[in-house]
């Protein structure tokens, strides 16, 4: 549900989640805004990153090169980066 891309997607998830849990859908709801916790109404694009945290995003891209040089995991980084700019523009 949270990370649902368009208002109808975000709104049948809802509906589901409500039938399964109405205390917590009332909470979400009523008590938080749901461009705090929504992609669909989140106020910017964030693309496919569902963290606020640039750390822990990195860390779980890079898990394979634990391993290697320092300066090999430098390269990775540049080239997946690269990779990910690229997949966005097109």
């Amino acid at each position: 549900m949270a990370k649902a891309y368009s208002s109808e997607q975000f709104s049948d998830l809802f509906v589901e989640f409500k039938d399964y849990c109405p205390e917590a859908t009332f909470f979400l709801e009523h008590e938080l805004n749901f461009k705090i916790w929504s992609r669909e109404y989140f106020s910017i694009n964030r693309f496919d990153v569902m963290t606020t945290n640039i750390t822990e995003s990195v860390n779980a891209m890079l898990i394979a090169e634990r391993e290697y040089p320092v300066a090999s995991i430098f390269n990775s980084i540049a080239k997946r980066f690269g990779e990910i700019f690229r997949e966005r523009r097109t």
